[in-house]
């Protein structure tokens, strides 16, 4: 028995070693296949921001070069559906979505109609628009249905003059989050007038009747909405309030997919090829996270 116990004691220090081994290389698998994860991701990332950068080359390109109301023609013939009026459409692999500031509302003063169609409630929209206003007026005083400072809480400090950045909407009361994810894509900063033919889709809807809507969308999805054509369906004059046009300001979002990564990006710019500053940039905005991942 004594004779036994050396090789019973070597046999049980083979048996650890041989743990500590499947250990230590269970580790290093696992984390050679983490690095392989990492450096997938990260060339995957790379590539999904070239195709981003390329797409974002190729339309101020076509912004700065073709007469905007002729791309939507020309594309066409190549099988892109380039438009301004906030409709998605592929450049190669990148989903490109170009908006006509114009075609949309103003942020500062919103249409209490739209708001009214959106909310289904006269009375609801009435005080939004009433708690705007006091949110951007001068002074301390609450107007009919408004708010000010003693109806917010101490964390909230209501501004008292113009909105600066659009996720301020959020802190408006009344603002559901909701209403605000409605709202963001159909507002700006920056219209000028209102460009009547690149309004999306959304605020066609909430404006005309179902028949009119649908034969605005007809027309334009044909390349055929002008402007006589459109006074006629909507019943009223275009003027130079509610022209028929296209730009300066467009609001911009490119998305590029490159296997598990989505990168999106997403620019407001003023566009003047004959200016000594053809391009201006206002906004600028990374989705968040900049990567996202399948489970």
């Amino acid at each position: 028995m004594n004779r036994m116990a050396p090789k019973g004691i070597a046999l049980i220090q083979v048996l650890i070693l041989s743990a500590v081994l499947s250990v230590v290389m269970l580790s290093m698998n696992f984390q050679v296949r983490e690095h392989l994860k990492m450096a997938q991701a990260a060339e995957a990332y790379a590539d999904a921001s070239l195709q981003l950068r390329s797409a974002e080359s190729e339309v101020m390109f076509q912004l700065l070069t073709e007469e905007w109301q002729k791309l939507p023609e020309l594309s066409a013939s190549k099988g892109i559906a380039w438009n301004f009026h906030g409709r998605d459409f592929q450049l190669g692999t990148v989903s490109v979505n170009v908006q006509d500031t114009s075609g949309l509302m103003n942020i500062s003063a919103i249409d209490r109609k739209v708001l009214e169609q959106l909310l289904n409630n006269k009375a609801a929209a009435d005080a939004l628009v009433a708690v705007l206003k006091d949110w951007q007026d001068p002074d301390n005083r609450p107007s009919d249905q408004g708010a000010e400072q003693d109806s917010y809480p101490p964390t909230i400090q209501v501004r008292n003059s113009g909105i600066q950045f659009i996720e301020e909407l959020q802190l408006i009361q009344g603002m559901t989050p909701e209403l605000y994810n409605q709202l963001i894509p159909l507002t700006s900063f920056f219209t000028r007038g209102i460009n009547v033919n690149q309004q999306p889709d959304a605020l066609w809807r909430l404006q005309y009747p179902a028949t009119q809507f649908e034969e605005l969308v007809r027309q334009r999805d044909q390349l055929q909405l002008s402007s006589s054509g459109m006074e006629r369906v909507m019943g009223r004059v275009i003027d130079e309030f509610s022209r028929f046009g296209v730009g300066p300001v467009f609001r911009i979002r490119f998305t590029a997919h490159d296997s598990d990564v989505k990168l999106s990006r997403e620019i407001t710019v003023r566009i003047a090829p004959v200016q000594p500053v053809p391009v201006e940039l206002f906004e600028l905005r990374h989705q968040t996270p900049l990567v996202e991942t399948s489970q």
